[in-house]
């Protein structure tokens, strides 16, 4: 605990005298330059009479203060310019965004060289899990001479050391960690490295239980105190302060979990390259019970597929968070791509009568807010990205999501001349749906040979009106099965403990976070 500073009758705080000679030196500068401004602003001879000043070749402006006695020997410091005070802040600003901008580059060049040993150390160490190997140094004979040697720590679930590492110019610092089990927490030099099977086992419980990262950091940190050195680091930024104190893994812990989450991206896109799937092959891998083998005794008037759809306005992002300095943000393959989004908008405007609204006049509209904007002005106002909208199979196997920028829920619909199929979607106003793809002729193949067909989810179909509900509620009609069309509200409740952790993240990490929990959404096993 510091010493106390200030009035109350206690001690003054006793100031350490530096011992190295550097310190000695930079604490005598130090005092010499405290006395040569103290004697600068001694108070100055009496002032000069009224006739005196009447010489000077300057104006004289009268003092507001009236008790100018009291002020005598006192400084008042001249006025900031603002226009200094904004360049100051943008070139710091500047400074920041370069160097956020250039780790990302390092990491960008850096992530190829460390799947490769990635996948290679995974293979021979059974993906980390073989407790006499995971941590077997892999690191082949080369002719690097001479090395470099640094200290590094290194955290496992079990341990907590420090260790000098020699590396080699051969190749990356991140690359000769992985060869011995570890994964660096910065792109060049790491001076922090995780275990990998540490980060396999955060990964798996964030995956189930979203735990932040700053409450794991602490855990593991104080489970491995017990039988652990302390790691401690220098407390003040003067050579003279002698205090240290415990050091904190989060930012440390927060890149490596990212650089690990890229190897697991990486493998996924490699065994998709391998496999060769069409779209129909990919669909199957995530729901195989609607797309896989077809089973039989299914009736002719049923549809082919049964899909849900909803939105969710909790997830949002406010327009304070964090931001990324690189232009060319990555979209996770669950969601659709922007680009892609603002097409179909504006062919949809295109499609659309001058006169007519998005939604239309309709009785059932109005009882959702979030269906007509009305919260747009108070509820989108602080926010950026202002929440989510998806659709997922009859078995909550969730296929694509689109991320909604201020604005509320919007069906756009993209027409597509693929495989004739019979499709199903509940929607809560599903009926709307229907009547606006029939006032803007959209589909006309499909909708004459009865290839769409649209319904009201179970728990919202009791907020239309009854003539609606006799069409559209699928516990009225045939063809629906015990579909529910509330799988989506499920994997909204599945994805409720991110709300907090993502409210303030970057887009990147955002949308990277909602794509990974797309793995654990799998509430009903096969």
């Amino acid at each position: 605990m510091r010493g106390y500073e200030g009035q109350g009758g206690r001690s003054k705080r006793k100031r350490k005298k530096p011992k190295t000679l550097k310190g000695q030196a930079v604490s005598q500068e130090t005092e010499q330059a405290s006395q040569q401004f103290i004697e600068s602003m001694q108070s100055h001879p009496n002032p000069p009479n009224s006739s005196q000043l009447s010489q000077e070749p300057y104006s004289i402006r009268p003092l507001n203060n009236q008790n100018h006695e009291q002020s005598i020997g006192r400084i008042t410091p001249d006025p900031v310019d603002p226009q200094v005070e904004i360049l100051s802040q943008y070139f710091q600003n500047q400074h920041h965004e370069h160097r956020h901008i250039l780790e990302e580059q390092q990491w960008a060049d850096v992530y190829g060289p460390m799947f490769s040993s990635f996948y290679n150390c995974a293979a021979k160490t059974a993906n980390w899990g073989d407790l006499e190997t995971w941590n077997t140094d892999w690191k082949p004979t080369c002719g690097c001479i001479p090395t470099r040697q640094r200290h590094v720590v290194l955290v496992d679930i079990l341990s907590r050391k420090e260790e000098r590492i020699d590396f080699c110019h051969c190749q990356p610092d991140q690359v000769r960690l992985i060869q011995m089990g570890y994964s660096g927490a910065s792109p060049k030099f790491p001076k922090t490295a995780f275990s990998i099977r540490l980060l396999q086992l955060h990964h798996i419980l964030w995956k189930h239980c979203t735990i932040a990262m700053l409450p794991f950091s602490k855990a593991i940190d104080e489970f491995l105190d017990i039988n652990n050195p302390l790691i401690l680091v220098p407390h003040g930024e003067d050579d003279f302060d002698e205090s240290v104190s415990t050091r904190h893994w989060r930012k440390q812990l927060s890149k490596a979990v990212d650089a690990f989450r890229e190897m697991l991206k990486r493998e996924k896109e490699l065994v998709a390259q391998v496999m060769k799937l069409d779209p129909l092959g990919e669909l199957a891998d995530i729901c195989p019970k609607c797309y896989g083998p077809q089973v039989d005794g299914k009736r002719e008037g049923e549809p082919d597929y049964i899909l849900c759809m909803d939105g969710n306005f909790q997830h949002r992002r406010h327009l304070k968070a964090s931001v990324e300095h690189s232009e060319n943000i990555e979209t996770p393959s669950l969601f659709v791509q922007p680009r892609e989004v603002s097409e179909m908008e504006e062919s949809l405007a295109r499609l659309q009568q001058p006169t007519q609204t998005m939604e239309g006049s309709d009785r059932c509209t109005e009882q959702h807010t979030a269906a007509n904007d009305t919260r747009n002005g108070s509820t989108w106002k602080h926010c950026d990205d202002t929440g989510l909208f998806g659709m997922a199979f009859r078995h909550d196997q969730m296929i694509r999501m689109i991320n909604i920028v201020k604005s509320g829920e919007k069906y756009v619909t993209k027409e597509d001349h693929g495989e004739r199929k019979k499709l199903a979607f509940l929607y809560d106003i599903g009926c709307n749906i229907e009547k606006g793809i029939i006032r803007r002729n959209q589909f006309p193949y499909e909708m004459t040979h009865n290839l769409l067909r649209f319904g009201t989810s179970v728990f919202h179909a009791y907020v239309h009106e009854w003539t609606c509900q006799l069409r559209y509620n699928p516990r009225l009609n045939q063809g629906w099965g015990m579909s529910d069309g509330e799988g989506m509200e499920r994997l909204w409740s599945h994805l409720s403990p991110l709300i907090s952790q993502l409210c303030y993240s970057t887009k990147k990490h955002r949308l990277s976070a909602i794509d990974l929990q797309k793995e654990g959404s799998k509430l009903k096993e096969f």
